[in-house]
């Protein structure tokens, strides 16, 4: 055997060879495994599915739906950017931008490994209505749902610290904080402070926060209010489902986009 036939004759078995790493990858939303492809070619590449488009499938009385939202990651300026746009329950355009900016995108990507975790570093909403009025407002709930916590974020040790209006002062094991106070904390009978609760096999958190009544009562003085927002997660941290006080919202996750570092 000449040296071209024995140079054909390798070149067929690494084709082959590469050929059967790209096969046992498997298939993933696209029909490729980029975790079996990367490993072949390189270090793995992790990633988070964001939800590019949700759809809010209830009924609230008197609110339009459903509603969809679009969501996209910016990765050169670290913000996960949620849009809306709607009718107003007064016939009038609409517009609601949230968006929520990371200090790494290691942060973005691995804030899904512990269910309810935050590592946002801050968080804005803008709220605005095209009408000749001028007017600028949102009478809509539960557009883009918010989270358990956010605002301006300070960490320290892997522990969330404070937020705009709260300061942390318990954790669980995973390092998610379970207690906190106000900022301006209620003057009511009883109050204690507030609490986060998570129920990781419903995917679940549980904030109680607490008001007061704005009258005083005889003998009692002004009673503190439970204000309770339930907040349910999918695997890749996207919101399904959110409930603020009376108000209740189930979000049906319609496209993914991965996110990866």
């Amino acid at each position: 055997m000449n040296a071209m036939v024995k140079w054909k004759r390798t070149l067929l078995i690494a084709i082959a060879w590469a050929g059967t790493l790209v096969a046992c990858g498997g298939g993933g939303s696209a029909g490729v495994n980029t975790a079996g492809v990367s490993a072949a070619l390189g270090p793995e590449k992790k990633c988070r599915n964001i939800a590019s488009k949700t759809i809010r499938t209830n009924v609230l009385v008197g609110k339009p739906t459903p509603v969809v939202t679009s969501c996209a990651f910016d990765a050169p300026r670290l913000q996960l950017v949620c849009r809306v746009n709607f009718v107003d329950v007064d016939g009038i355009s609409a517009v609601q931008t949230k968006t929520w900016t990371y200090g790494s995108m290691a942060d973005f990507v691995n804030e899904v490994g512990t269910m309810g975790s935050t590592t946002s570093t801050s968080y804005n909403t803008t709220d605005s209505i095209t009408s000749p009025a001028g007017l600028s407002r949102v009478s809509e709930y539960l557009l883009i749902p918010d989270r358990p916590i956010q605002g301006a974020n300070t960490f320290a040790n892997g522990k969330i610290l404070t937020s705009t209006d709260d300061s942390f002062t318990e954790w669980d094991g995973k390092l998610r904080p379970t207690f906190f106070q106000l900022r301006n904390p209620p003057s009511c009978t009883g109050y204690k402070g507030n609490t986060l609760e998570y129920d990781d096999t419903l995917r679940q958190v549980t904030r109680t926060q607490y008001s007061t009544t704005l009258t005083a009562l005889p003998g009692v003085g002004r009673v503190c209010i439970a204000n309770v927002t339930l907040t349910k997660f999918d695997t890749q941290g996207n919101i399904t489902d959110s409930t603020v006080g009376g108000n209740a919202a189930h979000f049906d996750v319609l496209e993914t986009t991965p996110v990866c570092m």
